[in-house]
């Protein structure tokens, strides 16, 4: 504990018990949710969205995103899912050694690779299938759209913590080399089962948590101030 702190802005509010347990009070806990982009706190354009990446309107699209060095790991990863029917969209990060051997694969799936991409919320917002690590900033950008959310490859100690959390909401599931074929098969034959983790997870969603801290942290300054 820190005794300087003033307030403290929370993912969930599940987390606020666990937070009272060493010492704040409970007035000093905002479960706010974490800021993300502005852009998706509106509404986003999906038919733009998606023919800026070349994608018909019903087609499901599922999309790769692992991190800026994207490791071997993905790369079998995407071997294990390439053969399905539907558009595959793998961001490959700076790697273009891993980007030119993803390009080689060939299987039913529509398959397209990017390097780093600058209209991310767009893609974002058109995917049915999200397959990424469980890093805070991109699982609570997730939950402003609602994709089918996959993890694999997160790092242990820190973002598995992330991963239980959405798993226990059942708005996500686990990804690895010997579950993924299955996993996809499961899903994709069982648009019930997408529809609701997708809810799950949109239920998650925390608006405008940005505009929310700045109103706290400045009515608190103002009120310091005597304004």
């Amino acid at each position: 504990m820190n005794k300087e702190i003033d307030h403290y802005f929370i993912p969930h509010e599940s987390l606020i018990d666990q937070l009272l347990s060493y010492g704040p009070s409970r007035n000093q806990i905002y479960p706010f949710g974490i800021p993300v982009g502005q852009e998706l706190e509106t509404e986003i354009d999906k038919d733009k969205a998606r023919k800026s990446f070349g994608l018909e309107k019903n087609r499901i699209c599922a999309v790769v995103m692992g991190s800026r060095v994207f490791g071997g790991e993905w790369f079998s990863l995407v071997q294990k899912i390439v053969d399905f029917d539907y558009d595959l969209l793998v961001l490959c990060g700076e790697n273009s050694s891993a980007r030119k051997k993803i390009e080689r694969l060939r299987g039913r799936a529509n398959l397209k690779t990017y390097g780093m991409i600058k209209n991310i919320y767009d893609l974002l917002s058109i995917c049915d299938i999200l397959i990424t690590k469980a890093g805070g900033i991109t699982t609570t950008e997730a939950t402003k759209v609602g994709p089918c959310l996959l993890f694999a490859n997160s790092i242990v100690g820190l973002e598995d913590k992330n991963e239980d959390f959405f798993i226990r909401h059942n708005a996500a599931r686990r990804l690895n080399n010997k579950n993924a074929k299955s996993t996809l098969s499961d899903l994709l034959n069982s648009p019930e089962k997408m529809s609701e983790m997708r809810k799950n997870l949109r239920n998650l969603a925390k608006k405008n948590s940005a505009q929310n801290i700045a109103n706290v942290i400045f009515k608190s300054l103002n009120g310091q101030r005597g304004i």
